[in-house]
This record gives C-alpha cells, sequence and structure tokens, in this order.
C-alpha cells in the first residue's frame, strides 16, 4: 500500500494546480498495489487531489480542520478570534489538522507551493512532515494572474 498525503496553500488553484496534482498522481499510481491519499479537504491541491484519487480509484482520507472547536488542553491560545459569521474560530485549528494528517502517516508528503507565495500552513504541514521523518516532494506552482472584475475566463 502506498499513502500519499498532499498538502498545499490554497493559493494552488486553476489549470497550473490541476495539472500538476494530476502529473504527481498518476505518476505515483503506477506503482503497483492499493494506494490512499491523506488530505486536509481544503480548496486547491487538496480538492483537485481528492477528485483525481477518486477516479483513480484510490482510498480518500480527508482531515479537515475543525475551525469552530472550543479551546481545550491542546490549544495555547485565550479563546477563539472573533468572527460575525460564526461567533468565534480556533487559532490553531490548522496546525492541528497538519499534525493529525502527519500521525496518520504517510510514504510520501507532497506539497504544492505558489511560487513566491507565502505558504504559511502548507510550510507547516512541511516541518511536521520532516520531523517525523517522512519524505517530502515540494512542488512549486505558478500562481494565476488574477482577472479585472467582470472579465470573462478564457
Amino acid at each position: 500500500m502506498v499513502r500519499v498525503l498532499v498538502t498545499g496553500t490554497r493559493e494552488c488553484k486553476g489549470e497550473a494546480a490541476r495539472r500538476a496534482v494530476e502529473t504527481a498522481l498518476e505518476t505515483i499510481d503506477r506503482t503497483p498495489g492499493e494506494h490512499v491519499l491523506v488530505h486536509g479537504a481544503q480548496r486547491g491541491p487538496d480538492r483537485i487531489a481528492a477528485a483525481v484519487a477518486k477516479r483513480l480509484g484510490w482510498t480518500v482520507e480527508p482531515h479537515k480542520a475543525a475551525w469552530l472547536r472550543p479551546c481545550d488542553d491542546k490549544r495555547r491560545h485565550r479563546g477563539g478570534r472573533p468572527d460575525r459569521r460564526t461567533g468565534s474560530w480556533c487559532p490553531t485549528a490548522s496546525g492541528l489538522r497538519n499534525q493529525e494528517m502527519v500521525d496518520a502517516g504517510a510514504d510520501l508528503v507532497l506539497a504544492f507551493l505558489a511560487k513566491g507565495g507565502v505558504n504559511r500552513n502548507t510550510r507547516d504541514c512541511i516541518r511536521r512532515a520532516r520531523r517525523a521523518g517522512l519524505r517530502i516532494t515540494p512542488i512549486e506552482i505558478e500562481p494565476e494572474a488574477e482577472k479585472p472584475p467582470g472579465q470573462a475566463a478564457a
């Protein structure tokens, strides 16, 4: 069985991201045996990878960040951050989710980074995976240019 953890910034979107994720997973799919995708269920590379993995017949393990979870011993902050829609949100949710994915185990981590971007949560997952001794393959994606308001996609 081959377990693949995909982490990636939401800045990676559009055709370039789809091609990069698809190429990476299709290459891994050539390895004989069962394949499992572990991902964070966020927009961008996570959701693209989930769709590709399902199409390839892989088992898919989403690990959603629990943004609305209440504070407890694992969270080192004083309450959530205020939010007009939800009341508050947990600022440590993405880090906890990243650790959960790393703890689930993987033979390979594919880290999709926006070229020139901050990639904060993706880099956090990379640091956690490195500490756990997981093999990491960073893949830089050129971010798509923003379209002016009202301009149709080509």
